[in-house]
């Protein structure tokens, strides 16, 4: 009798917990799906579909068109009074729906995209196309990996980066929601060719992190990334002001990067035509004020007004005929190409014998003479904004993994990422 009243309450606990079980744990969510758009202000397109294609009204739902055999064309374009033409045919709605079978690709202009794709009226233009790819997250991803990182470096570093490329897809959804879709398809966002753009080692790394994101109490994070940060990455609040407390500088192993340090020259008479054209109508420069990029970084225990801890410059002020003026040094990255704000600036002095004078290193002041042959070289480290992981850094840390480890991915996230919760989403 006790034997048998013990084995009931056993099952009686067992049931309950398989309840217990089915009403806690949450259902699996499923996957994301994102909207990128290709292509704005289109007004006459050709597609083709390696199986039959079908053609619906984007409003209604019904089917307006249907192409029956493989890579036969199909021609979207307006005719004069503004009604949309379908291989040379008028019909009545303004957006269209393109939809292939599951093993079959869309193709605009040569480029195959897995998903559908949407044509919808560009806002403000009767007369004008949104080219629109609405495919699941984790085939989004297959086009992103090789537009963002070798495909070909250690694994570890590019499982790495599919899950950053992941996560700040979602951090990203309607960013463009004002223009039809979630993300754009280049470097504003993410770089995404499609289909062609896939690798079979980089869709490989997507598939073996599949649904995992990087969270911050418990949400995506902006998971920025770089090619390479010259040896120490930057926080957050000293690159765009913005405090993400995720994004903190950290030593980088980018020494191998064919862009861990760059030389660049510009004469001081270009210098000013470009600040001219961005808006900075300084006349003849006489000088620039930045202090000396030191030999250590992060900068010891102080606090500079030019420069951040890992030595990026923050701003710097040119000195001309018409007083002083400050610019930031993003700004200038962005007027004059440079590869970062992590520089230093030397004058050079042009004499008539050819022959040039480099001023010593040591000061804050770089003097110039105004009419003179001067070039200003600058010279740096590092690509990119300098944020979150380093690209280079990860691959070597990844070729430093231990063997068969193949979780190590998520050490070198924890690294560029401070604090976060890497999790498997679905």
């Amino acid at each position: 009798m006790r034997l048998t009243l013990r084995r009931s309450l056993r099952m009686f606990y067992l049931a309950m917990l398989c309840v217990t079980f089915l009403f806690v744990t949450p259902a699996a969510a499923a996957e994301q799906m994102i909207r990128v758009g290709l292509a704005a202000g289109q007004n006459n397109l050709t597609f083709t579909s390696e199986g039959p294609l079908e053609v619906l009204d984007q409003f209604t739902g019904k089917t307006v068109l249907k192409l029956s055999a493989a890579n036969q064309a199909l021609a979207v374009a307006f005719d004069p009074k503004g009604r949309l033409l379908l291989n040379g045919k008028a019909i009545e709605t303004t957006g269209l729906r393109l939809r292939s079978n599951t093993e079959s690709m869309i193709a605009l202009n040569r480029q195959r995209y897995r998903g559908e794709i949407e044509l919808l009226p560009k806002k403000g233009g009767r007369t004008s196309l949104t080219v629109v790819n609405v495919l699941p997250m984790e085939q989004y991803l297959y086009g992103i990996i090789a537009r963002e990182i070798s495909p070909d470096w250690a694994r570890e570093a590019v499982k790495a980066q599919a899950v950053a490329a992941r996560t700040y897809a979602l951090y990203s959804l309607n960013k463009h929601g004002k223009d039809g879709y979630d993300v754009c398809s280049g470097t504003d966002c993410q770089v995404y060719g499609g289909r062609n753009a896939e690798s079979a080692s980089g869709n490989a790394a997507v598939d073996a992190t599949r649904g995992e994101v990087m969270l911050y109490n418990g949400r995506p994070i902006a998971a920025y990334f770089h090619s390479s940060s010259g040896g120490y990455t930057e926080s957050s609040d000293n690159v765009w002001g913005g405090n993400s407390p995720y994004i903190k500088g950290v030593l980088d192993f980018d020494q191998e990067s064919p862009y861990y340090s760059w030389d660049k020259q510009v004469s001081s008479s270009v210098l000013e035509g470009k600040l001219k054209k961005a808006g900075y109508s300084i006349g003849r420069l006489s000088g620039i004020e930045l202090s000396a990029l030191p030999d250590k970084r992060p900068l010891p225990n102080r606090t500079s007004a030019d420069r951040a801890p890992s030595g990026r410059v923050k701003a710097l002020t040119l000195i001309s005929e018409s007083g002083r003026k400050e610019i930031s040094g993003n700004q200038l990255r962005s007027i004059l190409g440079l590869n970062s704000t992590l520089f230093d600036i030397t004058i050079i002095e042009t004499r008539g014998n050819g022959k040039s004078d480099a001023e010593p290193k040591a000061g804050a002041l770089h003097r110039l003479t105004p009419g003179a042959e001067q070039m200003v070289r600058f010279n740096g480290y590092g690509w990119g904004h300098g944020l979150g992981m380093s690209q280079w850094g990860a691959k070597a840390m990844a070729e430093k993994a231990p063997l068969g480890d193949s979780k190590y991915y998520q050490k070198i996230l924890r690294h560029y990422y401070s604090g976060i919760e890497i999790r498997k989403t679905y």
